[in-house]
């Protein structure tokens, strides 16, 4: 309602200027300013209804996180006391869109990266290393399954129009080639192509002889 108000007087504004300028090419002085007076007001309702619109969608995009961090949380601490006897870990990478922007909530050494002339990492890779026997290992410094409590780094920002998303797990980015991965991401065009692609990089990254696991999937926003 507010929004399609905020159209309203913005149009109502748009209109009473270009009688205004009618009034001022005629000479009319009087009708110009009465003109001239009534879209200012039209432009300040349509301010007024801006930021009410705005302040929803900002409430919206608050309650839309929170809901997908209890959703989370709560899967977590199922799947923790499904797994109470193991020492099992394992690592995520979720991602949230909201209209033009983008939330990450991510655990590990799984990957989101952005995909377009150059593959940009946006979560980071928590592991530390450590000395073994004389060998350095690399080891998770976070993940989820072995403790109760959750921690998520979180992460977000503005996604544009045509960007894409490329999710997956190390055992995919430790072998796919930036360039590979970038060229044909930029091809993809529809959701088929999309799980070609996804099947294709993790057939190639087999095929290379990585043994970790692979996963991957992809976003691409609408240009």
């Amino acid at each position: 309602i507010y929004r399609n108000g905020m159209t309203e007087y913005k149009d109502r504004a748009a209109e009473l200027r270009r009688k205004a300028d009618e009034a001022e090419e005629d000479g009319d002085l009087l009708t110009y300013a009465a003109y001239e007076m009534n879209a200012q007001i039209m432009n300040e309702l349509a301010n007024q209804y801006k930021d009410v619109v705005e302040q929803s969608e900002r409430m919206s995009t608050q309650r839309s996180i929170v809901s997908a961090e209890d959703l989370l949380t709560r899967g977590v601490q199922q799947m923790v006391q499904g797994y109470a006897q193991l020492d099992l870990g394992c690592t995520m990478s979720a991602l949230l869109l909201i209209g033009r922007s983008y939330h990450i909530f991510h655990a590990g050494d799984s990957r989101i990266c952005l995909a377009g002339d150059l593959l940009r990492q946006l979560t980071r890779d928590e592991i530390v290393y450590t000395r073994e026997r004389g060998n350095i290992r690399r080891k998770l410094a976070n993940c989820i399954g072995r403790s109760r409590e959750l921690r998520l780094s979180r992460l977000s920002g503005t996604a544009e129009p045509g960007d894409t998303f490329l999710l997956g797990s190390d055992g995919l980015f430790h072998r796919a080639e930036e360039e590979e991965l970038c060229q044909k991401a930029r091809r993809v065009a529809s959701d088929a192509q999309a799980l070609k692609f996804c099947g294709e990089m993790i057939r190639r990254v087999e095929q290379l002889g990585e043994r970790d696991n692979i996963s991957c999937g992809m976003i691409k926003l609408r240009a």
